[in-house]
Order: C-alpha cells, then sequence, then structure tokens
C-alpha cells in the first residue's frame, strides 16, 4: 500500500481566521498590592462565580478583609459591596510509604457592587 501523506497546510479556503491579540493595557502592579493579593483564582467555581458580581483571588495568609478590599478597590479602581476569606489547610497525600502535605492557603471571594467588573483575563 502506498504511503498516504496528508497535506501540512489546509488550502486557503478551510483555513481558520488568524486573529491578531488586542493588548490592554493595566495598571502595574504595585508592592503593597503584591504583598497582600498573589493572584486571582481562574477555576470553574471561581468563574461561575462571575456570574454573581464575585472574584476570588488567592492572598497572603496575614491578610485582613481591610486590608484586601483596600488593595483591589485602589488597583482595579471598583467598589466592592463585601470580602469574604477561606482559610484551607494543606491535604495530606501520599508519595508511595512516605506521607506528604500540601500547603495551605488563604482565598478571598470578593463581591462587587452592581455594575462593576474586573477583567480577570487581563491579569497578570
Amino acid at each position: 500500500m502506498k504511503d498516504y501523506n496528508p497535506p501540512t497546510t489546509l488550502p486557503q479556503k478551510w483555513a481558520p481566521e488568524i486573529k491578531t491579540a488586542v493588548s490592554v493595557k493595566t495598571a502595574p502592579l504595585s508592592a503593597s498590592f503584591k504583598r497582600v493579593v498573589k493572584y486571582p483564582l481562574t477555576s470553574e467555581k471561581a468563574a461561575n462565580l462571575q456570574k454573581f458580581n464575585q472574584y476570588v483571588f488567592l492572598v497572603e495568609k496575614s491578610a485582613n478583609k481591610k486590608m484586601i478590599r483596600q488593595e483591589i478597590q485602589k488597583h482595579y479602581n471598583v467598589k466592592i459591596k463585601g470580602v469574604n476569606i477561606i482559610r484551607q489547610s494543606g491535604k495530606i497525600k501520599r508519595f508511595g510509604n512516605r506521607l506528604g502535605r500540601r500547603p495551605a492557603f488563604k482565598k478571598a471571594i470578593v463581591t462587587l457592587m452592581p455594575g462593576e467588573k474586573i477583567n480577570i483575563s487581563t491579569v497578570k
């Protein structure tokens, strides 16, 4: 049987349209913001909470609600309705015969006022 080598490029009419990326400028991260907020979480649950105008951020263990509220309001220029904090202890995991522990973390669920929005996809 003869070897069949498919074409490496698609014919022009089937080629997908290439879209150029549009860069969105965000404010540079301040040192105080980096000390409080590590990064926004982009899990399936966090994506579902965005429908209710709630955004999830991983924060430092020493951060409190006031610090989180001030830094997010200042950095994203939004009005915050409330901040809820969850402290998650690290899970114990086995590695063969040995026990290990995943690191503990703290996350903040920030509820924004109606009409406010944060574009998480542009956040570094």
